[in-house]
């Protein structure tokens, strides 16, 4: 990260605590006891746009200003430290995101998976966002590549899951759906048939990691995730159990 910092600050009630600012415009503070990383950060395009050139603590505090509106500062930060929530769910930031791809908010050498379950980074956060894409997401098969089943020559595999969507949607095209326990990608498939005939896209989400390896072979045309779906809106572990083995 040293390349990258353009101008430091110590915090003047603190000896342990100094703010950076980067070339690229976002602004860190680190507590120089801990090695994992800033503690804070204000990401790329949301304090600054250009090169940080300057800091100054005052009260103990950093501020950021927007020189167009220069009657009050567009954000503070005091000590103790603590982590902005993010979380669309409650459209904190949710609107200024959807205009800028995710990984510009946070520069990179922030971003990591200790960073992300440290602050508990919440489900829309730029940072988890981009450590998804970047380490679990998989991507569709190409469609030139063949289906590898089973059962080539069944129609639909689901219990009739997939008819009673059809109905309901009238056999809507191109659409895109999320279905969490998604097996071994063909046995009681409820997505299937629409990826094959209706040409949908969508998410197939499996945890056990056995089982997602021949999801996987089956050259789905749809993204795959070897993950389970939480009941929090923050990265989380948990132990799975199956037929009495963990």
């Amino acid at each position: 990260m040293s390349q990258l910092i353009r101008s430091i600050s110590f915090n003047p009630r603190d000896q342990h605590i100094l703010a950076g600012g980067s070339i690229y415009g976002a602004v860190g503070i680190w507590d120089v006891r801990k090695s994992q990383g800033p503690v804070e950060c204000v990401p790329i395009g949301v304090g600054h746009s250009e090169s940080v050139t300057s800091l100054i603590w005052g009260n103990s505090k950093v501020l950021w200003w927007d020189m167009r509106k220069i009657n009050a500062p567009i954000d503070a930060c005091d000590k103790p430290l603590t982590m902005k929530k993010y979380n669309l769910m409650e459209n904190t930031y949710g609107d200024n995101w959807a205009k800028t791809p995710a990984d510009k908010y946070l520069d990179s050498s922030f971003c990591t998976i200790e960073y992300a379950n440290e602050k508990k980074l919440q489900q829309d956060h730029p940072c988890l966002i981009q450590l998804i894409r970047d380490k679990y997401l998989l991507e569709p098969a190409s469609k030139e590549l063949p289906y590898v089943l089973d059962h080539p020559y069944t129609i639909d595999p689901s219990d009739g899951q997939a008819n009673d969507i059809r109905e309901i949607l009238k056999n809507k095209t191109k659409g895109f759906f999320v279905e969490s326990g998604g097996f071994d990608g063909e046995f009681l498939s409820n997505t299937f048939f629409m990826e094959r005939y209706l040409d949908w896209n969508g998410l197939l989400i499996k945890a056990d990691q056995k089982i997602f390896s021949k999801l996987h072979s089956r050259n789905r045309k749809a993204f795959s995730l070897p993950n389970c779906i939480s009941t929090k809106t923050l990265p989380d572990q948990i132990i799975q159990k199956n037929n009495n083995f963990i």
